[in-house]
């Protein structure tokens, strides 16, 4: 006759359900620029020369002074 082998039971593996939502990462403050005369915010500087900057929303010349 033909031999029986014991069946060996195991469990079942453990699944845990992860849910990953976005990581907020802190956004460092950006130097920026404000037009006197519109109040605007700019922060990369427009023109040619080094010490002054055009407004993209008014169109007026104003000192390149970054604001931290």
């Amino acid at each position: 006759m033909a031999e029986k082998k014991a069946r060996v039971r195991t469990k079942k593996p453990i699944v845990k359900k992860v849910t990953t939502e976005p990581v907020e990462a802190k956004e460092e403050p950006k130097n920026y620029m404000e037009c006197p005369f519109c109040h605007s915010m700019q922060y990369e500087r427009i023109g040619r020369d080094e010490t002054s900057s055009w407004c993209s929303v008014c169109g007026r010349c104003f000192p390149a002074i970054w604001k931290f």
